[in-house]
Parts: structure tokens; sequence; C-alpha cells
């Protein structure tokens, strides 16, 4: 494929730079051989290099090993559900209830995910976050409350009017009997994040309805909180 760095209507210098962008975008997550970025892009090697350079000093981009390239990733947000604030708070209502208790960040990149920024047990001690990476909205209770809350087609309706009515999003948990509840943590009714109990029955925690009303309560007080 021969490369041009013109089209009919002579594009802009922005314009030929987010077309790069977008054709990198398009490529997938990387990274990518300059030479693939051309054709994809059919621009001219010396535009396609302007527009990589100056996406590395803005940060934009990253080279990965010897002309290869990948869009940057964007970092998990850092607050309201990273700070000492928020895991107090998660220590607290762990030790309230006497459940584990989690926090998950929403990542609201192209297709949205949470990351897992803190986790606490049952007596209110503070464990690393799992390793896992990004997980899927669809993967639990508290990718399933933020996902209710987003500005974003929705694959069952029904239960996003559930979770949003009743504010809090519950899925089975992995022995027999338990189940997690999470609530939303909202900022002008947008889903940051989500705050999760692990409900075990008969384990000596609280019940059910306490649960929730502590849950809700507790991710009110993460949404109003700033720095």
């Amino acid at each position: 494929m021969t490369a041009v760095d013109e089209s009919p209507q002579r594009e802009r210098v922005t314009d030929r730079a987010f077309r790069v962008l977008r054709t990198m975008k398009d490529m997938g997550s990387g990274p990518h051989p300059l030479g693939a970025i051309i054709n994809r892009s059919a621009l001219s090697r010396s535009t396609v290099q302007r527009v990589i350079h100056s996406g590395l000093k803005a940060g934009v981009i990253e080279q990965v090993g010897h002309g290869h390239y990948t869009l940057t990733r964007p970092e998990p947000p850092s607050q309201p559900l990273t700070s000492p604030f928020a895991q107090r708070a998660l220590r607290n209502l762990a030790h309230r209830l006497g459940h584990s208790a989690s926090l998950h960040a929403a990542v609201l990149t192209d297709i949205p995910v949470q990351v897992c920024t803190g986790t606490v047990d049952r007596t209110g001690h503070a464990s690393p976050p799992p390793t896992v990476g990004p997980r899927s909205l669809r993967a639990d209770a508290s990718g399933r409350a933020i996902m209710a809350y987003l500005d974003l087609p929705h694959p069952d309706p029904a239960e996003r009017r559930l979770v949003r009515a009743r504010g809090w999003a519950s899925t089975p948990g992995p022995t027999s009997g338990a189940y997690t509840i999470a609530a939303p943590v909202l900022r002008f009714d947008i889903a940051v994040g989500a705050l999760a109990i692990a409900v075990v029955p008969g384990s000596g925690g609280a019940g059910h309805e306490t649960c929730i009303a502590e849950l809700r309560r507790t991710s009110a007080v993460l949404a109003m909180w700033r720095q």
C-alpha cells in the first residue's frame, strides 16, 4: 500500500495527528510496529514519525522496544477511592459489619472496567488489593453497581433499572449461601467506583438489611468527600 501525505482536501496538521491516534486506537492495545501504523494511516513515514514524536513528548504514546508504539493507558482514578480517608472508611465498615469489604474504582476507557483499590477482612485488617488487574463490569456486584450508572448502553436494561431503583447490586459469593452486595460511589450521578461487602450468613456478622443500610451510607460519604 502506498502512503500518501495529503487527502484531496489537504488535511491540516491536527487532522493528520488525530488520524494517527485513531489508527493506533483501531489497531488495538499494541504495541505496533511503525511500518504497520504508516500503512494503516495512509500517511507518509515522516508525518507519522512527527506525530509519534509529539505523542511521546506529550505522554499519550509510549515506545515499547525498538520501533514499536502503543497508546498510553489511562491510570485508575486516584480519588476518592485510594485516599487514606477512603481506606479508613473501608476498614470501619468491615469492622462494624463483621464482613469483609472492598473498594473498586471505575476506569472509564472505551470499554469501562474496574480496578480493586482496597480490601479489608471482617476484623477490619487491610490486605493488599488483588493483582489480577482490571476486571469486567459484568464480573461481580461492584462492576454491576458501576455499570448501572454509566451513560452507556446496558446489556440488561431490567437489571439496570433494578440496581438504580434500590441503589445496590448483588451477585452470588464463592461459597454456598454467601453473596456480595455493592453500592456505587457517585459523582454527579456517574459512578466513579463501588463499595462492596462479602456477606456470609451465619458467620456472626451483621444481617442483610443492616449491611445494605451501612453500605449505602458509607458510599454516600465517599461520594461527598473532597480532598
